[in-house]
């Protein structure tokens, strides 16, 4: 008789992974500011001469400091840039396993025979004693009865693998998704156990 079981499993499994970018940028501004700062001094001079003639000088004194002030503005921006990619794969595995066991019966019967010979001797003698002889054979022949059950050929054929459909979901930044789906093709094994 032939046995034929199909058994089919799903497994699915998600994978999360998730991608960090990190984006640094250096903004450098220079700012120069100048001030200046304007000092006057005014200094008067008072001289009479021998001629009694008096004579006013003045000296008008201008100070000018410049003082320059630079100012670095350092900025930086980091930007973080996290993509989530979630993977889905689905394996489906389709397992057949065909028994078949073939039995061969062996009978063998054989009788048993009883042979019983019988020898029956007489003799007669002329002499007054007279006497007979009884000779009794018996011949036994036993013969054993036999079966043979034979189980010698075992058969186990497993197809595993019939087909697997990869699924894969990109997200990122959850504007783009792409799909895609990969088709692995068919694997097929056979397992041959003979059992004598």
């Amino acid at each position: 008789h032939r046995l034929t079981h199909t058994y089919s499993h799903t497994h699915t499994h998600i994978l999360t992974q998730t991608h960090t970018h990190i984006l640094t940028q250096t903004h450098t501004y220079s700012h120069i500011f100048t001030h200046t700062y304007s000092h006057t001094y005014s200094h008067v001079f008072t001289h009479t001469n021998t001629h009694r003639l008096t004579h006013t000088y003045s000296h008008i004194i201008t100070h000018i400091h410049t003082r320059t002030h630079t100012h670095i503005l350092t900025h930086i921006h980091t930007h973080i840039l996290t993509h989530a990619l979630t993977c889905i794969y689905t394996h489906k595995h389709t397992h057949t396993h065909t028994h078949t066991h073939i039995r061969t019966h062996t009978y063998s019967h054989t009788r048993t025979h009883t042979h019983i010979v019988t020898h029956i001797h007489t003799q007669t003698h002329v002499l007054p004693h007279t006497y007979s002889l009884l000779l009794t054979q018996t011949y036994s022949h036993v013969f054993t009865h036999t079966n043979t059950h034979i189980l010698y050929t075992h058969t186990n054929t497993v197809y595993r693998h019939t087909h697997s459909v990869h699924t894969h979901t990109h997200i990122q930044h959850t504007r783009t998704v792409c799909t895609h789906t990969h088709l692995r093709f068919l694997q097929c094994c056979s397992y041959m156990h003979t059992l004598n």
